[in-house]
């Protein structure tokens, strides 16, 4: 039986930054002093109004009490 992966996780691999996300995600690394990676993972959540899942506590837990994000935290 083969599985519908996109079905079951609804994931979205996105090529390239937008404007928009870059600037988004240059004002989160410097507020809150975080890796660029996980700086632009935040900024496309926060303009795609998307969820980010994750299992670091340390560097996002601050910003979900500050900034209008959605996080699914998992161990």
């Amino acid at each position: 039986m083969r599985r519908n992966w996109k079905r079951e996780f609804p994931i979205e691999i996105i090529i390239g930054l937008k404007e928009d996300v870059f600037n988004e995600a240059g004002r989160i690394k410097s507020i809150y002093k975080i890796p660029l990676g996980d700086s632009i993972a935040v900024a496309e959540c926060i303009i795609g109004n998307g969820i980010l899942v994750t299992s670091d506590y340390n560097d996002f837990e601050k910003i979900e009490k500050k900034e209008n994000i959605k996080i699914n935290w998992f161990r």
